[in-house]
């Protein structure tokens, strides 16, 4: 199965559904970049001025932000194909386990 348009792989489709979250909450607004590359992300905190992102930096500022609010996410890593993308989705749902796990029966 090939990764959705507009993205290349399924580590860049992985990281524009969690951008996609990120902004429904408004933390963030984004878009693809105007270039011809679709690795380039246009991303803005709230409360700070557009960063054009690479694939790596917009990661970086994903993982960050879900790092500060408590949502289990991790990148897809290089090169991120769908072998790659079923792995992490496997690690998300176990870590998504491991919270309820620990909420339910304390510390």
């Amino acid at each position: 199965m090939a990764a959705r348009e507009p993205y290349r792989t399924h580590r860049q489709q992985h990281l524009g559904d969690f951008l996609d979250l990120l902004q429904d909450r408004g933390w963030i607004a984004w878009e693809m970049g105007k270039e011809d590359s679709p690795t380039l992300f246009r991303i803005a905190e709230r409360g700070s001025p557009v960063a054009e992102c690479r694939t790596w930096e917009a990661e970086t500022m994903a993982q960050r932000i879900a790092d500060r609010e408590g949502i289990p996410w991790m990148p897809v890593p290089y090169p991120g194909g769908l072998d790659r993308y079923n792995e992490t989705m496997a690690q998300i749902r176990a870590m998504k386990s491991s919270k309820r796990g620990v909420s339910e029966h304390g510390p």
